[in-house]
């Protein structure tokens, strides 16, 4: 099939949504779905929010336009979004696509891989999909009620890169976290981080925890959290680091969002790369079996404990991780995925 593909940048990257549809025989073009902020300059920044919206103006009129030529150049059988592309499009912008084809016209797809509740503003695009999907379940009877539409669980997999290293690798690093910080985590991961340096635990933070571009934000974040910053390498990591990082830890961490009640991607992802976690308490586990494929905890008191424990008893941590790998292995893949969400179109 003929997909076009329109996402976030860095979500591509970070899930090889292109990629793994290439891998599976489709022929992809790729969009990103940017927003005018997250691309033009600090000082033009500035002049939108000040109401200056010509810059703004002229990056939308021609996103539009090359959106538009590459669909009546490459007529795709399918066009695929990751989240709703309000930065973007209008609902009057998705009603064109169907005016450019003759029937049988492409599929209209969206994947919300973050939860509706948590993205205001995305309602208005709903109605104009073929078929709509979500990550999290609560999001459901949420569309249901709001947006008069009927959506289907999809849970977001592993991308390939995490399944291809071997297991049994030296586990040099005790704890490990890879995300992005929320409030939520960095209270967690301050806390952790000041048991890592009391108990000499070995520790390793990845994510894009300030912006390097402007000098002032470093300090600043040093000194709200010291701990964290003992342990932290800021900035964007690929998924192949990723997973190298995840098999050379004895325990990653997984801290959800508050808003997310189900089970984030990075659950897959670290069960397919064989390695053990430590996870917060879930209302769903997408069929996983918590203490049997991952370790739950419930707060941080909780957390810096079974830290203690399961760092003692390295027998328990592997049979755990052996039993979510061989759980989320091919099942929770990004392939699998894509495959589920592909088969509306053949129907």
């Amino acid at each position: 099939m003929n997909i076009i593909c329109g996402t976030l940048t860095k979500m591509n990257v970070s899930l090889h949504i292109t990629d793994t549809l290439e891998g599976m025989g489709h022929s992809v073009r790729f969009f990103p779905t940017e927003q005018y902020r997250e691309i033009c300059s600090y000082s033009d920044k500035k002049l939108d929010k000040l109401g200056f919206h010509q810059g703004r103006e002229r990056y939308l009129t021609h996103w539009r336009e090359n959106f538009f030529n590459t669909i009546e150049e490459f007529q795709p059988d399918v066009i695929l979004f990751l989240n709703a592309p309000n930065a973007v499009l209008h609902p009057e912008n998705i009603k064109k696509i169907k005016h450019l084809f003759t029937p049988p016209f492409p599929k209209i797809l969206c994947w919300l891989v973050d939860s509706i509740i948590t993205r205001e503003g995305e309602e208005s695009l709903f109605p104009y999909y073929d078929h709509v999907y979500v990550f999290e379940k609560r999001d459901i009877p949420f569309l249901q009620e709001h947006c008069h539409i009927t959506a289907e669980y999809c849970p977001v997999g592993y991308n390939a890169a995490y399944a291809r290293l071997e297991r049994g690798q030296d586990k040099d690093v005790d704890i490990s976290f890879m995300g992005a910080p929320f409030r939520n985590r960095l209270h967690i991961l301050e806390e952790v981080a000041a048991h890592a340096v009391s108990n000499g635990w070995r520790m390793a933070i990845y994510g894009p925890f300030y912006e390097d571009q402007y000098f002032w934000k470093k300090p600043l974040f040093q000194r709200k959290y010291p701990y964290i910053t003992k342990y932290l390498t800021n900035g964007m990591v690929l998924p192949e680091a990723a997973a190298e990082l995840y098999v050379r830890s004895k325990i990653c961490l997984n801290i959800h969002l508050p808003a997310h009640k189900g089970v984030n991607p990075r659950t897959f992802e670290i069960m397919a790369t064989g390695s053990f976690q430590l996870i917060d308490e879930r209302e769903d586990y997408a069929g996983l079996v918590p203490e049997r494929d991952m370790v739950i905890f419930r707060s941080t008191e909780e957390l810096i404990e079974k830290i203690s424990y399961y760092l003692a008893h390295e027998d328990e941590r592997e049979r755990i991780a052996a039993h979510g790998h061989a759980a989320v292995l091919g099942r929770y893949s990004m392939e699998a995925s894509l495959n589920r969400i592909l088969n509306c179109c053949s129907e």
